[in-house]
């Protein structure tokens, strides 16, 4: 949030403030349409539930099967979060794929290290 900080800061307000007054109302109307700064935090403040504490750790840090999986079921909890935003299918799709990754690398891990243990 610290572009939309430096943004709203005096110096900015200012410098607008006095454009609008030159009647240079094109450099600022450009300013807020140019920057795209409004639908990008738009659309970080869409996605930030689903993304925010995204159990995805308790994954990776698992040691043994029951521990993974606690860890998918913690996951795929947390997903549902995704029916309250606008993340895209195809975005959400890259993303289970990347968990699903993330789940067999930690599977061959927990499996070398119950042969060398067992």
């Amino acid at each position: 949030m610290k572009v939309q900080e430096k943004r709203e800061s005096v110096e900015v307000a200012l410098t607008l403030e006095i454009l609008k007054h030159g009647k240079r109302f094109h450099a600022t109307v450009s300013f807020d349409t140019d920057t795209g700064l409004k639908p990008a935090l738009d659309t970080v403040n869409d996605y930030a539930p689903l993304m925010k504490d995204f159990p995805l750790n308790d994954l990776l840090a698992a040691s043994e099967l029951d521990r993974i999986r606690l860890a998918l079921v913690s996951i795929f909890q947390h997903l549902r979060k995704i029916r309250n935003t606008k993340y895209p299918i195809q975005r959400a799709l890259r993303l289970v794929e990347a968990i699903s990754r993330d789940l067999t690398t930690q599977l061959l891990k927990v499996r070398q290290l119950s042969l060398i243990c067992g």
